[in-house]
């Protein structure tokens, strides 16, 4: 379906982006749009010759911002099932001599049950049954026997690869879209350690009792993960917020390009294995821990962690 010009404004879309070729790959080059990095929905459109209209060709949502989803979307154009058939989308409609541009707008809130609230994921909805995207897709394969992928971490990375060629449903978490998004941008080893540390977190009593959701950001997070989103398995409180002395493991979703700040696990100082060796580990000012190869906790985290029962 077509979107004009005025109807973009109107909505309160700004042109964010362009998304162009970029060898085999493609990216976003930014605009000066002013655009906050807030939740956000964002369209893909195709303008079309002589005309104020464009085409629509993906509606989608951002739940911590353009610049971030964005960021997951490159990865995904490498490394994601669903992104992989996007990028050839892009690649055929580029290459037939047509343009994409980004428009993006920061989502209304509503206050509700005493709480604010972003309505960016109903924004989502009704602007694709209103426009009728062309790329956008309604759902994906299930992955649910997590214990083979802890299994195979003694293996190549590359041995059982065809798993992670598979979308997996996170629909189990809040925020679930975000996690999918998040884990589509990984590479096949860093879709390997993730599902890994879902899969643990799903065996282990008492995480695997604990509420989970994403939490926006903390300050003072031991190595570089200041203000990063984190899946926190923790115990609520009234509010529905995680209790600060309550969380048992946060698990950053970095994304896969930054090297500085590595896909780990941060574990609360309660469980922590008295006999664990510190060479193993990099601690926090409050006693937190991140285990230094992931690898080895996923395999032998019982090292790392203790749980008295």
């Amino acid at each position: 379906m077509l979107i004009s010009k005025a109807d973009l404004e109107n909505h309160g879309f700004t042109y964010t982006h362009d998304l162009v070729l970029n060898g085999e790959l493609a990216k976003f080059v930014a605009k000066e749009s002013g655009i906050l990095e807030v939740a956000s929905i964002y369209m893909w459109v195709s303008p079309l010759s002589g005309s104020n209209d464009f085409e629509v060709l993906y509606i989608g949502k951002a739940g911590y911002g353009i610049k971030r989803r964005f960021g997951q979307h490159t990865g995904g154009f490498k490394n994601g099932v669903t992104g992989k058939s996007n990028l050839k989308l892009i690649k055929k409609h580029i290459q037939s001599g047509n343009q994409i541009q980004v428009f993006a707008r920061n989502a209304a809130t509503i206050a509700l049950f005493g709480a604010e609230a972003s309505l960016y994921s109903t924004e989502e909805e009704a602007m694709c049954k209103a426009y009728e995207p062309l790329w956008n897709r309604a759902s994906f394969p299930t992955i649910s026997d997590t214990s083979e992928v802890i299994k195979s971490f003694g293996d190549e990375p590359e041995s059982k690869d065809t798993i992670y060629e598979l979308e997996v449903d996170f629909s189990q978490f809040t925020n679930y879209e975000d996690i999918h998004a998040f884990y589509s941008s990984l590479d096949i080893l860093g879709k390997k350690r993730f599902i890994g540390l879902l899969g643990l977190m799903s065996q282990i009593p008492p995480f695997s009792e604990m509420p989970q959701k994403i939490v926006g950001g903390y300050s003072q997070q031991l190595g570089n993960y200041n203000g990063i989103p984190m899946l926190v398995y923790s115990q609520n409180g009234s509010s529905g917020k995680a209790l600060p002395k309550q969380w048992g493991v946060r698990i950053p979703l970095v994304n896969d390009d930054d090297k500085n700040k590595p896909l780990t696990i941060i574990i609360n100082h309660k469980y922590k294995n008295p006999t664990l060796d510190e060479k193993l580990i990099i601690s926090g000012n409050n006693g937190e821990f991140s285990p230094l190869d992931l690898d080895d906790f996923i395999k032998n985290y019982h090292k790392y962690i203790f749980i008295n029962t």
